[in-house]
């Protein structure tokens, strides 16, 4: 093996293989990049809790907004109501007294004729 190692230190393919130091120094990074993940993965899941609760929060706005509409729309359509009973009941009270005022004019007219 060892005429054939140095012939392939000699060729260009050994040229473009990283040398020892760069080899090993991947593997550092690589190790330090392992240890770090754990921290990683503790960020990652606290970012991912913070979004779920961003979420959440966004789900229950949406819904108390969705009841505070509901609410309003249920109190306007109440009034609209309210409003419109109370014209029916000013138009019959209308209608009664244009109805009582003809029976007092035909009751005068008919007494003046009995004259």
């Amino acid at each position: 093996g060892q005429r054939g190692e140095a012939g392939l230190a000699r060729s260009p393919l050994a040229a473009s293989r990283p040398s020892a130091a760069a080899t090993s120094a991947s593997t550092a990074s690589a190790s330090a990049a392992f240890a770090a993940a754990p921290a990683f993965a503790a960020r990652t899941a606290e970012q991912r809790a913070a979004l779920a609760a961003a979420e959440h929060r966004k789900r229950v706005d949406a819904r108390a907004t969705a009841a505070a509409k509901a609410l309003a729309r249920q109190r306007i359509e109440e009034r609209l109501r309210q409003v419109s009973l109370e014209e029916a009941r000013q138009r019959q009270l209308g209608e009664l007294a244009e109805d009582a005022s003809q029976r007092c004019r035909r009751a005068v007219a008919a007494g003046e004729a009995a004259v």
